[in-house]
């Protein structure tokens, strides 16, 4: 047989012949040239693990797990391969693709299988202190009632885990080495610190010495002067002279009452003037997406983080918010002994002057005839307890439809409440110049802290007004015991105007839709017979006491099912309407729930392995060993990530029932079967589980 062998080189495209035969032989005569080409250029994975030398847990608390993740990036020029079966951790064995490695579990993304140049993917790595306290050890998420957790390990850990891919390097040298080192230690204990007494207002303290905090004293604050900041320092300290995991405060909230309220009613702090900052002074957010980390570092006793409580004094009267009636500052941590809450005494006295428009706070004229004018009046008090300096008055529109004025001017001072100086009388004219209907507003600007400009709502004709039950917040008790189930409350929206109400749309946003639109607990809030969001309604209220209204309010359901980890919500039900002065009414939602935990696929070949053949049905079905805090799997969703052909069809075995599928291979060859489960409680899974399935020839 003629041979030629050929040299390929990448670069200009030219062949370079070593030998090239004259003629070529006919094929009645011999057998066709071969040529064998080999080319030069060198087309290889390889790979980048990041980190790819030491990958450290740190210290964690033996009823948690911590999860890390290992990047890697296909920088070769041809795809790269990890060895999921080749892969060991030294000195613990391992056994299966999702593999329990005794304190470690590993979880190959199905991806790794095939990295393609510039890719990159993870291999999740999870260290559990102590696997023996859980549930079905590493198969469960809840821990043990009752567990004697000082029968855990306590020493450091340190092993290494060798990943094998395809690229030279790990043929040769044995794979590429990552040490895991980590350090159980016990559950975290939250200690918050403060300076004891009142008259510590915008100090730097030094809080070595300092004991728990019992209280935080504001003393009395002007709203006109500068706010009073207190400092709070969340510590993380060990145990019995024992390292302890991260403290995680997951939720920290400010509620107090007003010491002359005979009914104690609860406000958020937020509302008279309190609020959480860090040491700079920034507003500081702490939930379940925020959540305030304290480790504690290498040789130290414990972790510290310090923050500032801030009263500004803008709302008059005396704050209390005491932790035996659920007020204060509550601290949500995963502190064992301080669940579900820890309090603080918190106390302050506002000093502020305090605008405020008698009832009805607006000025409606109703129905008045097109060349004619219409008087009403407004009156605006002081009710804070300190002066009120109006600085002006005017309409918020220069159209002159509605005038307004004042006995005294536009400027002047009104005295604290209390005396005979504390109110003013607006006089407003209505001249409407054409038909229909006219909205407009008078704009009272002073020194109140919270309400620099008092805006009230002047109208002529027909004009709707939103009135909602609950608000500014409904709250979803947390039942007892937690059940996982869902929770139901309904909301009034009512029309208290002269003017049919149309309520166009509901929409559920996160506490910051502008930087988190996607906030996680959205999906756990829902209108009653509306899925979507925002949920369309075009409702029409008609107004009470007008010819023939029937229906001047309506109850709609608002339904809470917690279907992610989490175990408190809030987010904000924005109501859009016709009424001109009040277009977004928001009511805040708040909800506390036990997790509704991610279920983990499980895939079953029921084919015996000698009956997977060609043209044969081959039997798979699926489930989960975490169903989560719901009961049952509802949604299977099956498709094969590699097949060595066209992908085969999937069909069920029992229609309707997608737990278990069937499919008719065509060719021989490896094929790649992946499986994504919802539970009950609306978590999906979060990694698809894959099975690799042998097919031999009929």
């Amino acid at each position: 047989m003629t041979r030629a062998v050929c040299v390929w080189y990448r670069g200009p495209s030219i062949m370079l012949a070593k030998h090239r035969p004259r003629h070529l032989p006919l094929l009645f005569l011999g057998a066709l040239v071969r040529c064998e080409c080999e080319e030069v250029q060198d087309f290889r994975p390889a790979a980048l693990y990041d980190p790819g030398d030491v990958l450290d847990f740190g210290v964690v608390s033996v009823r948690a797990e911590k999860t890390l993740s290992i990047k890697v990036t296909s920088n070769g020029r041809a795809g790269l391969t990890i060895d999921e079966l080749a892969s060991t951790i030294d000195p613990e064995s391992r056994d299966s693709r999702t593999t329990e490695l005794g304190v470690f579990k590993l979880a190959f993304s199905p991806d790794l299988q095939a990295l393609a140049p510039g890719r990159s993917s993870t291999i999740a790595v999870t260290y559990r202190p102590c696997p023996a306290a859980w549930e079905g050890g590493w198969a469960g998420h809840l821990i043990k009632d009752g567990f004697d957790f000082t029968t855990c390990e306590d020493r450091p850990v340190q092993a290494t885990f060798t990943v094998r891919d395809n690229t030279r390097l790990t043929e040769e040298q044995g794979g590429v080495p990552i040490q895991l080192t980590a350090r159980p230690g016990q559950p975290p204990e939250l200690d918050l610190v403060c300076q004891a007494g009142a008259g510590h207002c915008n100090e730097s303290p030094d809080l070595s010495t300092a004991l728990g905090c019992v209280s935080l004293t504001f003393g009395e604050v002007n709203a006109t002067g500068a706010p009073c900041d207190l400092t709070l320092e969340v510590r993380n300290k060990k145990r019995g002279g024992k390292d302890t995991g991260d403290l995680i405060v997951e939720r920290m909230e400010l509620l107090v009452f007003d010491a002359q309220d005979p009914n104690q009613t609860l406000r958020l702090g937020s509302e008279v003037g309190f609020s959480v900052i860090d040491e700079n002074g920034d507003p500081l957010t702490v939930d379940s997406d925020h959540p305030l980390v304290v480790g504690i570092p290498i040789g130290a006793s414990e972790g510290k983080r310090k923050l500032k409580v801030r009263f500004s004094g803008a709302t008059p009267g005396d704050w209390v918010g005491a932790a035996g009636l659920n007020a204060g500052l509550r601290v949500y941590s995963n502190d064992p002994d301080a669940q579900p809450v820890k309090s603080i005494l918190v106390s302050g006295s506002g000093t502020a002057p305090d605008i405020q428009v008698l009832h009805p706070g607006k000025v409606d004229f109703g129905s008045v005839q097109q060349g004619r004018t219409a008087t009403g009046t407004a009156i605006v008090r002081n009710n804070g307890n300190a002066p009120l300096q109006i600085s002006d008055i005017r309409m918020r529109s220069p159209s002159g439809v509605f005038t307004v004025s004042t006995a005294r001017g536009t400027a002047f001072t009104l005295d604290p409440a209390g005396t005979g100086n504390n109110t003013v009388v607006l006089e407003v004219s209505y001249s409407p110049s054409g038909s229909g209907f006219d909205a407009d507003g008078i704009v009272v600007s002073s020194n109140d802290v919270d309400t620099p400009q008092l805006l009230i709502p002047v109208s002529g004709g027909a004009v709707p007004q939103i009135q909602v039950e609950p608000s500014p917040t409904m709250v979803f008790p947390l039942p007892n015991p937690p059940d996982g189930r869902e929770r139901r409350e309904e909301l009034i929206v009512s029309n208290v105007g002269f003017g049919d109400l149309v309520i166009q749309r509901f929409s559920i946003v996160g506490p910051a839709p502008e930087e988190d639109p996607m906030h996680s607990s959205v999906n756990d809030f829902t209108i009653e017979g509306c899925a979507a969001n925002p949920c369309l309604q075009n409702v029409t209220l008609c107004a009470p006491g007008s010819p023939a209204c029937v229906d001047s309010s309506k109850t709609f359901g608002i339904v809470y099912k917690n279907d992610d980890a989490s175990q408190t919500d809030l987010v904000s039900l924005r109501i859009s309407t016709n009424d001109p002065v009040n277009p977004e009414w928001t009511v805040v939602l708040s909800a506390n729930d036990v997790p509704c935990l991610f279920p983990t696929p499980v895939i079953t070949v029921e084919t015996p392995s000698n009956d997977r053949k060609v043209n044969q049905p081959i039997i798979v079905s699926g489930a989960s060993s975490t169903p989560g805090s719901g009961a049952s799997i509802v949604d299977y969703r099956w498709d094969f990530a590699f097949a060595p052909a066209a992908f085969p069809t999937i069909m069920e075995v029992i229609a309707g029932d997608k737990s278990r599928i069937s499919f008719v291979p065509a060719t021989t060859g490896l094929y790649i079967l992946g499986l994504d489960v919802t539970n009950d409680c609306g978590a999906a899974s979060q990694r698809t589980k894959t099975e690799r399935i042998n097919v031999a020839p009929e």
